[in-house]
């Protein structure tokens, strides 16, 4: 997730043991963030990508970072335990972490910093983390390479794409314009009551199922974009062609392109000379 607010689901924390992804829930309530993943085999790295919220002292003092450090890991494997489960805050995010693995995105979480926002919030809900847990390793972790691009057109972005090399290269922020031209947002009624995330997301996949059913052959996606009295904007992305013959639902931010723009993170010290090659030439 690089400036976006991941959902935030109610955990069932009467279940004595739950896993998602990479975390494992325990009867305490706690997370462990890592749990799953066995980093003594394959090519996996945890990279720390700076978001918008830039106020904090650990924030400005690490930057980026990345490790690809099997031992690192595991460390941070047994030190990345949750505390007990935590409110949803108006507070933004200082960092999204992203867990690879070949240079591929396995899932992500979003970390707040500050005093009495402390908090890491990803798909399977939202925890008080302190942020000490991440500034023990301040001296383990290394900065990465943070390369943005951009391109003339759609076409010439999916064919740099394709011809990615493998070397170096930690994960690539996968661009919406890859699948779709652009998006747009529009209002849909939800009974949601007291911001109730299920009831939120039954919402969405009702919305997902009726646009489906009037256009059939069409590929989109629908995704929360924020919600206010009984209502949720809904965001849709999709090809320009069927922006212009929808009128399910009336829309209330027009239709935006997208900019072949891409974000590549590679280790430090990389010196691939494709990589050098292409950047001296743009």
């Amino acid at each position: 997730m690089p400036n976006r607010i991941a959902s935030i689901l109610l955990l069932l924390l009467t279940i004595p043991l739950a896993s998602y992804g990479g975390a494992e829930l325990s009867s305490n309530g706690k997370v462990r963030l890592l749990q799953k993943y066995n980093f003594q085999k394959g090519n996996h790295a945890v990279v720390g990508l700076v978001l918008e919220n830039e106020g904090h002292e650990l924030q400005r003092a690490l930057g980026n970072f990345y490790t690809d450090d099997p031992e690192v890991l595991d460390e941070l494997k047994r030190e990345w335990v949750t505390d007990n489960p935590s409110p949803v805050f108006a507070c933004g995010y200082h960092y999204t972490v992203h867990v690879v693995n070949d240079g591929n995105d396995l899932e992500s979480f979003e970390i707040n910093l500050d005093k009495g926002c402390n908090t890491v919030a990803t798909d399977h809900g939202h925890f008080f983390f302190d942020p000490q847990k991440l500034g023990a390793f301040i001296g383990k972790l290394k900065k990465p390479l943070v390369k943005r691009e951009r391109f003339a057109s759609v076409e010439e972005a999916r064919s740099y794409m394709r011809s990615l090399p493998k070397d170096g290269l930690l994960m690539v922020i996968t661009p919406d314009w890859l699948q779709y031209d652009g998006e747009f947002r529009f209002d849909v009624e939800c009974d949601f009551g007291n911001f109730d995330s299920d009831r939120i997301q039954e919402c969405i996949t009702q919305t997902k199922e009726k646009i489906s059913a009037k256009y059939p052959d069409e590929d989109f996606v629908v995704e929360e974009s924020g919600s206010s009295r009984g209502k949720i904007l809904v965001r849709m992305k999709c090809s320009k062609a069927f922006y212009a013959k929808f009128d399910l639902y009336k829309v209330i931010w027009k239709w935006s392109e997208y900019y072949p723009t891409l974000i590549t993170i590679w280790k430090a010290g990389h010196e691939s000379s494709y990589l050098y090659d292409r950047l001296t030439k743009r």
